[in-house]
């Protein structure tokens, strides 16, 4: 009889090899392996129960998973409850759930749709240990409101507030109920006003240099506002920031911080600027900075400050710069953290090839890849062409040994030269008239008809003339990526290949040719989340 050696393996073993696999199918796969790969499994598998308990899951599903003989609920730990556009007109089946959950026993709760206060007041009871609460903003106000609730917060670690749906007061009641929080995204909800109106984040809303009076479950106690939340990630949305930063520090602890994301943020400049300084004087903990949607009126303010604020320090392993038609960055900021960088975005303007003021230069990326030894992950927009040169084949063979390398050749063979680089992600739009199915070899002009396939067969030449390029000089890429940052609808139906333009993805591969010599090629992949899960440049725009 064979040895069952992978039954063998330690539990510990046995959840990261389950973890590893993220669709619930293939999970269920492997509790069918043996009891043993059940207990480990079945805890893992239920641990985030996410429903909408109406159109799919039904009340019977409901009245089933709320059995006493359930062997379900016992391993959920998180609910995420996905949108009920008729939760109020049907029966709600969530309490019934809710009382089944051993108590005590969630430690979260995402929903993106409204749920009935009463419902909401029933978990905070049941499940006063929360960690993650996320909810309408609306209803964080009328559970902050609420006699039931007062001290059922004071686990929250992570939270998404919506700025103009709670007051400053309850906005500093917050504060003092959630004392733990390590996570906050700020953002702005929704309501009547125009898409385009900013709502201000006011230095009101972390409260003011006085002791505030909150009370909690018919008691009250006194804390002091200016005690410092410890948090890890802030998060902030398409906001105003306040006009001054004294007591938003004085309430965050800017130099506890690990990541901060700014997305269609104003007045980042000024917030940068007061950053600075702190930095300067102490050993800040942030690893993560990303600065997406940047306001372009004041590009030059933001770039400046930046540029600044990334030579106060060191330390960052990942950071993300978008603008959509900005002055590209200084790189001297980016090799300051040279050596710890593993994972960097810059993008000033996605859609620019054919302006080399708006990419990173091949000489720029020459040293940014000796900088940066260990860049795992890179996302930028090359300069391809010059505007009076007619778009060609730029990776083909010299027809001479004098031809000079074209900027392109250039960059490509700069980032070739990055040994740690597992994924490059060019935001350039996939547009191209002519390509190019092997150096020196091109196909016809091909129209521009995204349900003839030609557009595939084009892309995955690009793919492959560049990985070819790329292998050639010595490149351990292992995934290119074809994604422009910006929001384009051209398509919306797949091709062959699980691609919608203008997205496209490929894994970098090694065969034998004919000659019997090893080339790259791409492979085309439908789901790079399953190809390259840690892909975290892919996940922005």
């Amino acid at each position: 009889m064979a040895t069952d050696h992978i039954g063998r393996l330690p539990a510990e073993l046995k959840c990261a090899v389950v973890r590893y696999l993220p669709a619930l199918q293939d999970r269920k796969t492997m509790s069918l392996l043996s009891r043993d790969w059940a207990v480990v499994v079945m805890p893992i598998m239920w641990e985030i129960f996410t429903t909408d308990l109406l159109a799919k899951t039904g009340s019977r599903n409901v009245l089933g998973l709320a059995s006493p003989a359930s062997n379900i609920v016992k391993h959920v730990r998180k609910i995420n409850l996905l949108d009920r556009p008729n939760a109020f007109k049907e029966a709600d089946q969530l309490p019934r759930l809710l009382a089944a959950i051993p108590r005590g026993q969630l430690c979260g709760f995402k929903s993106g749709s409204g749920v009935p206060i009463s419902t909401l007041e029933l978990l905070l009871q049941i499940h006063p240990k929360l960690e993650h609460f996320i909810i309408p903003g609306t209803q964080m106000s009328q559970i902050l409101q609420s006699p039931w609730t007062g001290s059922s917060l004071s686990g929250l670690t992570r939270m998404v507030v919506s700025i103009n749906t709670l007051t400053p007061r309850e906005f500093r009641e917050l504060w003092v109920r959630c004392p733990k929080l390590t996570h906050i995204h700020m953002m702005q909800g929704e309501t009547v006003m125009p898409t385009t109106a900013r709502v201000s984040l006011q230095e009101g809303h972390f409260g003011a240099d006085t002791t505030s009076t909150v009370s909690q479950g018919g008691s009250e106690t006194t804390q002091s506002d200016m005690v410092s939340l410890q948090l890890s990630c802030l998060s902030i949305g398409p906001l105003i920031l306040p006009a001054t930063f004294g007591t938003m520090f004085q309430r965050i602890d800017m130099i506890s911080l690990t990541e901060l994301v700014l997305v269609g943020t104003e007045r980042v400049a000024e917030l940068l600027e007061a950053m600075c300084p702190v930095y300067q004087k102490r050993e800040p903990s942030l690893r993560k900075l990303r600065l997406l949607e940047m306001n372009e009126d004041a590009s030059n303010d933001i770039r400046s400050q930046l540029e600044l604020f990334l030579l106060s320090f060191h330390g960052l392993s990942q950071l993300h710069y978008q603008c959509g038609n900005c002055d590209k960055i200084d790189i001297d900021g980016i090799i300051n953290h040279g050596e710890t960088l593993t994972d960097l975005l810059v993008v000033n303007g996605g859609v620019h090839r054919q302006d080399a003021t708006e990419c990173m230069s091949a000489e720029e990326l020459g040293k940014v890849a000796i900088a940066c030894p260990s860049l795992e992950q890179l996302c930028l927009n090359l300069y391809e062409i010059d505007p009076d040169t007619p778009e060609g084949d730029f990776l083909s063979p010299k027809i001479t040994l004098s031809s000079e390398s074209t900027e392109f050749e250039n960059a490509l063979s700069a980032i070739a030269s990055m040994k740690s680089l597992r994924l490059l992600r060019l935001t350039n739009p996939p547009n191209y008239r002519k390509a190019y199915h092997r150096q020196g070899e091109f196909m016809r002009f091909f129209r521009r008809s995204l349900e003839s396939g030609e557009q595939r067969y084009a892309f995955q030449a690009r793919a492959d003339s560049i990985v070819r390029y790329m292998g050639d000089r010595g490149s351990n890429m292992r995934l290119l990526a074809f994604s422009p940052m910006e929001s384009l609808t051209k398509a919306t139906s797949a091709d062959k290949n699980g691609h919608i333009w203008p997205n496209y993805f490929y894994t970098c591969e090694r065969m034998k040719s004919n000659r019997g010599t090893e080339v790259s090629i791409a492979r085309a992949v439908r789901d790079w989340k399953a190809e390259m899960p840690e892909a975290t440049i892919l996940n922005d725009g």
